[in-house]
């Protein structure tokens, strides 16, 4: 049979947060379906917030093109 503590130890760490560029030691957040995500309700709206900079920052990247490209393509040849 197996000890308490260690269900407990096993446990804990399966719902431990696995942000992987520090050790976290908050629990995981439970998704609407009960599931867990795989992140920390903190590191959770960390990662979403990078990733909304991101997208914003591929868009604007994206819609303005570059001015040298612009001006060229004004030349007659």
């Amino acid at each position: 049979m197996m000890p308490s503590s260690l269900t407990y130890a096993t446990q804990f760490t399966n719902n431990q947060c696995l942000y992987r560029n520090k050790v976290c030691l908050n629990v995981r957040a439970v998704k609407k379906n009960g599931q867990l995500h795989s992140f920390c309700e903190y590191h959770r709206l960390k990662a979403n917030s990078n990733q909304r900079k991101l997208e914003k920052k591929k868009r604007e990247c994206s819609i303005t093109p570059p001015a040298a490209t612009a001006e060229q393509s004004n030349k007659p040849t």
